[in-house]
């Protein structure tokens, strides 16, 4: 491995098909290569350690996906969802490299993990689970706990909360994290539940519970499972997430509208509307809203769209202005179509097909594009990082891991 410094901005090259996805915490960059974790100083790239470990087993580099969390990093050897037969995980100590302990339980759908617990999800048969918490330091097991089937889950305040069917039948059920104990349970809603949480320990926030087949969003009391607001739109196919901290909700209805509810008022109604002017959105993409006054969507034909959201009211969402220097060929996304929100920023990727000159990471800031970087191929998704912004990709001669700084699209040449 080599470093590269300029200006600022630093870039670590590696031997090629080796690096994986960068995760940031803190002042630190840490990514696996060749397997082996490693943590960068995030302000000039400086190596503080390499495990001698190699944790990832037979993933290739692009399928490695690590969590970083407080004092520890989470790497899993098999790829989840239990397509493996087998996937175990790596626990690390996130200050010196030092391999913590690692389980191997069998086929690994999913784990959840704060800085002190470490929640996984193991199949047990066609649909049985089994939730497994540990204890994030030591890997000693804390509680374990057999549910018919598990839809959803979330860490949040302390506490484990998943939609599922256990014994007593389906639920949205909330467990102590660090004993299992039950601490409230609401069968009040519905099938097809998706959880999530946007507070933190200082700042509290509702859990969000939404409903994709009755088209219910309802906020529930992290503390005793009570439901302190809903809203209703009509039952169809929608896409739902919450930004703002969980200030706001977006949902994507069928390709065709975008209709946005605050979280204040949900029973007002949608507070905006867009709807795509030509092809609908992208099918399963969410949009982006990334701070900068704007919404961004990708429609069925991978063109970036882009609108003021504006005070409200119903409004188009129409393609984005390329420069002229673009090419045309060069203005459609890759074929996932990801956005990538960063701080009042969004990044995309411009794309796999036709002339490799074409191929771009490009950044949007109210509507305009702000730099435009040639890469080459890579199936790691820009790393938003403060003020700089991480891509990996892979030129003929290595990999590389570029620090870009967000604002121009500066970086230093390896």
């Amino acid at each position: 491995m080599d470093v590269y410094r300029d200006g600022g901005q630093w870039t670590l090259t590696a031997p090629r098909e080796t690096l994986s996805r960068p995760v940031v915490e803190g002042d630190r960059v840490y990514v696996l290569v060749d397997g082996a974790a490693t943590a960068l100083d995030r302000t000039n790239g400086s190596v503080l350690w390499r495990s001698p470990d190699r944790v990832t087993g037979e993933l290739e580099s692009w399928q490695i996906d690590c969590t970083a969390t407080g004092d520890h990093l989470v790497v899993p050897n098999g790829q989840l969802a239990g397509r493996t037969g087998k996937a175990g995980l790596s626990v690390l100590d996130a200050g010196s490299g030092a391999l913590l302990w690692q389980s191997d339980a069998g086929p690994l759908d999913e784990y959840h993990t704060d800085r002190h617990t470490l929640v996984t999800v193991h199949s047990t048969g066609i649909l049985p689970c089994r939730i497994t918490a540990l204890d994030l330091a030591t890997g000693s097991r804390l509680w374990q706990r057999d549910v018919d089937s598990l839809g959803s889950a979330v860490i949040a305040d302390g506490r484990l909360i998943t939609y599922g069917q256990d014994d007593t039948g389906y639920g949205v059920v909330a467990l102590d994290l660090r004993s299992g104990t039950e601490l409230w349970r609401n069968t009040n809603h519905g099938g097809g539940l998706s959880l999530s949480w946007h507070g933190t320990a200082h700042d509290p926030s509702p859990l969000f519970v939404w409903s994709r087949f009755g088209g219910r969003m309802s906020w529930l009391s992290v503390e005793t499972g009570d439901e302190t607001g809903h809203f209703q739109v009509a039952p169809r196919i929608y896409a739902a997430q919450v930004v703002d901290g969980g200030r706001s909700v977006w949902l994507s209805s069928n390709g065709r509208r975008v209709h946005r509810f605050d979280a204040s008022t949900p029973a007002d109604g949608p507070s905006h509307s867009f709807h795509p002017l030509r092809h609908g959105l992208k099918r399963y993409r969410e949009v982006a809203v990334p701070g900068d006054g704007w919404l961004y969507g990708v429609d069925r034909a991978r063109r970036l769209l882009a609108a003021p959201i504006g005070p409200g009211g119903r409004r188009p969402l129409p393609r984005l202005r390329w420069p002229k220097s673009v090419p045309p060929s060069a203005r459609r996304t890759n074929y996932p179509g990801v956005l990538t929100v960063g701080p009042g920023q969004v990044y995309l990727e411009t794309p796999f097909a036709r002339s490799s000159a074409d191929r771009a990471v490009v950044a949007v800031r109210e509507g305009r594009v702000r730099w435009r970087l040639p890469y080459k191929f890579s199936l790691a998704p820009p790393v938003p990082a403060g003020a700089g912004v991480l891509l990996v990709d892979s030129p003929p001669e290595h990999d590389r891991l570029r620090m870009v700084d967000a604002e121009t699209g500066a970086f230093a040449d390896a």
